[in-house]
């Protein structure tokens, strides 16, 4: 009799992994993104060429508190220097982890592996991770998730276990969501998480439970916030944008976040928050719209569900919603590495479900609906190739960011292309004069750009209105002074340029 073996329970998680780091295997030839946060993070920073204990474990730079993730990227320094592709590694294998720890979590949830396969590969493949996988100064995202994910699986775990196990795998949930903490403060939505997965799935009630985690979640909050303010100094006043335009960023937010995994398009690394939001702007209104009608059908519904899901998305969306606006971004495609999860578990577990009454067609669709997504990833992933490339489509792609503007038109004029960095300068100038923040010396950029044209009434012109347009509170920074004091010796050398022509 010919004795046959079913496959190893592993073999399709395994798979799972696989595929999700061959998504991202080219990110694995692509530099650091050294005009951005990769070059203060990583390559300008000495802290990291040293086992500097304090630094990793005190350090708020740029706003976070993140003593595992600087530890991660202390040991890369150390064994990898300066060579990008093993940190581009580390991002992709983390991610691939990521991907398998959804899969199981999604097999305990629900006894379909349709449904476990479709989240896991949902959330692994989608275009709306290249941020996350391909930015090494990410790391915190895919590290976080690690540990968050963890703590999820080690919490069913302890849900399932008998009396004498159970305890133990309720402790190490409790690690992992310290070590979540540990690498980006996002994790301290567990909490609502593990409640929402009681409440709608596991039929459970269980409070005191989670008293250690909203413990641990106030402690991580608290610091979280000290570290923005300390950290960092670009923290949106409420002095400046009151309740109402941040209520209307975080609608935005919430259905932004959907919007683009269902139609991922949009894949600038900066949306930049131009301008302050107003009911005049017409995405604020109908996000306003699609956020109340959604509550409605909610309720309408009495769905857990659904509703779970929903309340799962909308708490993970909400630190990073606009509500304490830290940062010129509006939104960020990284930031729906956690908060679209749930979204991938409702798409999974709907799928699953219709497929009792359609076999065939709902898996052929399913994975119609993946490989489309792997296809749309592939396109869009080289955008992070490197700096020049990363801000030259955010600047073509996103023409409102001022900052995108700039980055584009120094590389342009690296490169000698002086028409290109012409049009990149003004295209931004009229734009910031309409934001909060206006940056007068590009007025003084535009008018060095032309003048290396041979231009020379053009960059007169421009020097001029720049000499003009600097309010007086702006005549104090040391950076504008020097910028006044060299525009008034170009526009001098300049008229004498003119003069000469004529």
């Amino acid at each position: 009799m010919i004795r046959t073996h079913r496959p190893s329970r592993w073999l399709v998680p395994l798979g799972i992994g696989v595929v999700t780091a061959l998504v991202f295997l080219p990110a694995l030839r692509y530099d650091f993104q050294r005009a951005w946060d990769d070059g203060p993070y990583l390559l300008f920073n000495a802290h990291l060429l040293h086992w500097d204990w304090w630094f990793m474990l005190t350090s708020v730079a740029f706003g976070h508190l993140m003593p595992l993730t600087w530890l991660t990227w202390t040991v890369d320094a150390h064994l990898w220097g300066g060579w990008a592709a093993p940190w581009h590694a580390e991002n992709v294998g983390l991610h691939a982890a990521n991907a398998i720890l959804v899969y199981l979590i999604a097999a305990r949830l629900t006894s379909s592996r349709l449904a476990a396969v479709t989240t896991a590969l949902l959330f692994g493949v989608h275009p709306m991770r290249i941020e996350s996988v391909a930015w090494i100064s990410e790391r915190k995202d895919v590290l976080s998730g690690l540990f968050f994910l963890l703590s999820i699986l080690t919490y069913l775990r302890y849900v399932a276990a008998d009396a004498r196990r159970r305890w133990t795998w309720y402790a190490l949930s409790l690690l992992c969501f310290v070590g979540g903490a540990m690498s980006k403060a996002i994790v301290v939505v567990l909490p609502v998480f593990l409640l929402l997965i009681d409440w709608a799935i596991l039929k459970r009630r269980a409070w005191i439970e989670k008293a250690p985690y909203v413990l641990i979640a106030g402690i991580v909050s608290e610091l979280a916030f000290w570290a923005m303010r300390v950290g960092i100094h670009n923290e949106l006043p409420w002095a400046t944008v009151g309740l109402g335009p941040r209520l209307l960023h975080m609608a935005y937010s919430h259905v932004y976040y959907i919007w683009r995994s269902v139609w991922p398009s949009r894949f600038s690394h900066m949306i930049e928050y131009t301008y302050v939001p107003s009911l005049d702007q017409m995405q604020y209104p109908i996000a306003v719209a699609v956020v109340g009608l959604t509550v409605l059908a909610l309720w309408r519904l009495g769905r857990p569900g659904l509703t779970a899901a929903a309340l799962a998305y909308a708490v993970a969306v909400l630190p990073q919603s606009g509500l304490f606006q830290n940062g010129n971004q509006l939104v960020g495609n990284r930031y729906s590495y956690l908060a679209c999860l749930p979204l991938a578990l409702l798409v999974g577990f709907g799928g699953a479900a219709v497929s009792r009454r359609w076999p065939r067609l709902v898996p052929v669709s399913l994975t119609g609906v993946v490989l489309a997504l792997i296809v749309v990833t592939q396109v869009a992933l080289p955008i992070w190739r490197d700096s020049e490339t990363l801000w030259t489509y955010s600047a073509d792609s996103e023409p409102d960011c001022t900052v995108c503007q700039d980055w584009a038109g120094i590389f342009a004029y690296r490169r000698g292309d002086l028409l290109a960095t012409e049009r990149y300068f003004k295209r931004a100038i009229p734009v910031s004069l309409d934001t909060n923040f206006p940056r007068y010396e590009r007025y003084w950029g535009l008018g060095r750009v032309l003048e290396e044209q041979g231009k020379y009434e053009e960059a007169a012109a421009i020097l001029r209105v720049y000499l003009v347009s600097v309010p007086t509170a702006y005549r104090d920074y040391p950076h504008e002074q020097w910028h006044l004091r060299d525009a008034e010796v170009r526009l001098a050398r300049l008229d004498v340029q003119i003069q000469d022509l004529r």
